[in-house]
């Protein structure tokens, strides 16, 4: 995998995928993961209920450059917000 991947790559798991998310950050010891999710609901006619928040996984961040650190802390704190005030306010 680290021959794949390109220095500073960034890698994205969809979903909540425990075990992959593990297994990449062995390959990645100094990486950063950081969980995103995103602030809507399940469209009306698609496969999954609407009254459950659509998309989410998580970013990984291989090799972490300064800009990609600051990325990370916006994407946390973004994330932070979407739990704690956003979903509370949308229902």
């Amino acid at each position: 995998m680290q021959t794949l991947a390109a220095p500073g790559a960034i890698l994205f798991v969809e979903g909540f995928r425990g075990e992959q998310v593990k297994s990449l950050q062995s390959y990645f010891p100094q990486a950063l993961s950081v969980e995103t999710i995103s602030a809507f609901k399940n469209p009306a006619g698609g496969p999954f209920p609407t009254d459950k928040w659509a998309g989410g996984g998580r970013i990984i961040f291989t090799q972490p450059t300064a800009a990609q650190r600051r990325q990370y802390r916006a994407e946390k704190l973004t994330t932070s917000l979407r739990y704690r005030l956003w979903r509370r306010l949308k229902g």
